[in-house]
């Protein structure tokens, strides 16, 4: 994300923008994907191996995060796709 144009000709507003910028990047990339199951709690949820507990809160998750749900998308097509089945 950029400063608004207005701010670029102030040396002080844009050096502030500039570290606003830093920190959120910081901030993006320590936070990606916090909140996801890993991998491998995924991939069992896929095929079916949690306990019923633990399949509805990682259900309930990927119904509202579209990272998780292209996942699991991506991890039934490997699956129709291969002999693990």
């Amino acid at each position: 994300m950029h400063a608004p144009d207005s701010v670029a000709p102030c040396p002080i507003c844009s050096g502030t923008a500039a570290d606003h910028a830093r920190v959120q990047d910081a901030l993006r990339s320590r936070l990606y994907r916090f909140t996801c199951p890993p991998a491998m709690v995924l991939a069992a949820y896929v095929v079916g191996a949690l306990a019923r507990c633990e399949h509805v809160g990682v259900s309930v998750h990927v119904r509202t995060c579209p990272r998780c749900a292209a996942d699991e998308e991506n991890l039934r097509d490997l699956l129709d796709d291969s002999c693990l089945r």
